[in-house]
């Protein structure tokens, strides 16, 4: 059978002058906007999953599903929403990350690893719910480059915001340890202490005492005072330790990963590979708990030896010592946490440097100190300040009720007539349990 052609129509187009049709361009799918939170979202669905499966008529499994749907459902609701739009909902954010801290901090301390990444993933996710802005200015930081002086006045407001509940909590707890001191004991050394202002005007100034402070009231105070400085500064100096360990350890691990052949060439990297014959997984996670360890210890230490001038203030405010003059305590709380912040967070960076060298890096031991440094005085100095004058506030408006009534607790007749009751009690157990005393007396 022989081939029939068709003719083209009149107005058709040669084949060789059409253009070829482009092959399709494979699409990336979208990133989802807020990756952690959405990666929380699905770890609660499967554990939903997993719990319906055998919760049956089990109360608390029924109870543990419905607070994994609410939490699902708020999280989803959270994902739906978006990023913060403004600047109170980042200020929230950073808060609940400092928050979130305390887990970190506990979960390390305590080995429980699940806390731990837990608290790092509500960090995590705090971090993903800041606006644009607030993203950008904290990547930066404070004194990061290229920033105008209403970007750098958001960082801080940020710093301050993520720190706040460190700061509360340290404070409140020691304060709290101050005042369940023993009364007959903070006296005492209370007593000492005026002792020592009278002599010496630093000591004076350093914990807030007038000159010719006397009495009982004055040594019980100064006393507490004390005991809530020794306090906090402990307090400080395991918050600071706990989390320098928590961030030491997670940064040693990126960095093994990232250079396992540094690693090996270290001095720690070839010990542990040698105990571990080879086996780089166990050498990188006992390095990374071994240097942790090792870098908490560093940082509690110093942490709390200096945050001596930060934890006087703290105590004098929360245990009503601090004056009522406005202007003289935003002062001395803007002066006191700068001076000890600045020191700080500088000395937590080199220590942080030097940590990361023993895995391979090879960051500088001073490398980004000074602005570390810098950023804690700032934020320091404006949560002292801010403290500062909402404690003068308080003493001014306690001292305006205390004249308002007529009462002064500090001098009344029944706060004198209990403490010298309390001496009684303690002299007569004394010739109780040493009747050569009272005969020789």
């Amino acid at each position: 059978a022989g081939s029939t052609s068709v003719p083209e129509p009149a107005d058709a187009v040669p084949m060789d002058d059409v253009a070829p049709v482009p092959a399709p361009v494979a699409v990336a799918p979208m990133a989802a906007p807020m990756p952690e939170k959405s990666k929380r979202l699905a770890e609660i669905n499967t554990a939903i999953s997993e719990l319906e499966k055998r919760a049956g008529t089990d109360g608390r499994a029924q109870y543990d599903l419905r607070v994994l749907k609410l939490n699902r459902d708020r999280l989803a609701e959270d994902i739906k929403e978006g990023p913060n739009t403004g600047f109170l909902g980042d200020l929230g954010s950073q808060f609940k990350a400092g928050v979130a801290g305390f887990d970190v901090g506990l979960g390390y301390l305590t080995g429980q690893d699940e806390l731990e990444q837990a608290g790092r993933q509500s960090q995590r996710m705090a971090q993903e719910e800041l606006s644009p802005l607030g993203q950008e200015v904290s990547q930066k930081g404070v004194l990061g480059s290229d920033m105008t002086m209403g970007e750098r006045a958001y960082a801080a407001s940020l710093g301050v915001s993520r720190s706040v509940p460190d700061l509360l909590g340290g404070a409140v707890a020691a304060a709290a340890i101050g005042a369940a001191a023993p009364e007959v004991a903070a006296a005492a050394l209370g007593a000492r202490v005026l002792g020592l202002a009278a002599k010496s005007p630093r000591i004076a100034k350093l914990f807030g005492i007038t000159a010719g402070a006397g009495g009982r009231e004055a040594a019980l105070t100064a006393g507490r005072t004390v005991i809530g400085t020794v306090a906090g500064s402990g307090i400080e100096g395991v918050q600071g330790g706990l989390y320098a360990g928590s961030d030491t350890k997670a940064a040693v691990l990126e960095q093994i990963e990232a250079d396992p052949e540094a690693f090996a060439n270290s001095d720690i990297g070839k010990k542990l590979l040698t105990v571990y014959k080879g086996d780089m997984e166990a050498a990188k996670s006992a390095a990374a708990e071994q240097i942790g360890r090792e870098n908490a210890l560093a940082t509690g230490i110093a942490t709390s030896l200096l945050s001596i001038p930060g934890s006087v203030f703290e105590a004098r405010l929360l245990l009503g010592a601090a004056s009522g003059k406005i202007g003289k305590e935003l002062l001395i709380g803007t002066g006191a946490e700068a001076l000890q912040e600045a020191p700080q967070s500088g000395t937590q960076q080199a220590l942080s440097n030097l940590a990361l060298q023993r895995a391979g890096s090879d960051v500088g031991t001073l490398e980004g100190v000074a602005k570390a440094a810098g950023e804690g005085a700032i934020v320091g100095g404006l949560m002292g300040g801010a403290l500062g004058g909402v404690g003068a506030v308080t003493k001014k408006l306690a001292g305006s009720a205390e004249a308002e009534t007529g009462t002064d607790l500090a001098n009344s007749p029944q706060v004198e007539q209990e403490f010298y009751r309390l001496v009684a009690v303690e002299t007569q157990a004394l010739r109780d349990q040493n009747p050569d005393l009272t005969q020789r007396q």
